[in-house]
């Protein structure tokens, strides 16, 4: 994973930021424990720069992250094509 660039903080239409904690992964899917109390199925798009290796990271460390994914709303697995650390503290 990689921080995001200036560029990278404006979600592309038809998308949406979501910042939480990674709490299980199975292969290129993952529940994300969203900052809302929500918790959102996540999987990794084709061409997503992260790995299952750097979801186990930041699932390890409960680092916080932000991810770029389809928009949620009436799915049951949100697609994502970013997943970036975040700087924010966790529990804030």
């Amino acid at each position: 994973m990689r921080q995001r660039t200036h560029h990278e903080r404006v979600a592309r239409q038809g998308r949406r930021r979501v910042g939480g904690v990674i709490t299980v992964i199975q292969e290129d899917r993952f529940g994300l424990l969203a900052d809302d109390g929500v918790h959102l199925l996540c999987q990794l798009a084709h061409g997503c720069a992260a790995g299952w290796a750097d979801l186990q990271r930041a699932m390890r460390a409960q680092r916080h992250v932000e991810v770029e994914c389809d928009d949620p709303k009436g799915v049951l697995l949100a697609r994502v094509h970013h997943v970036f650390e975040s700087a924010r503290p966790l529990g804030e």
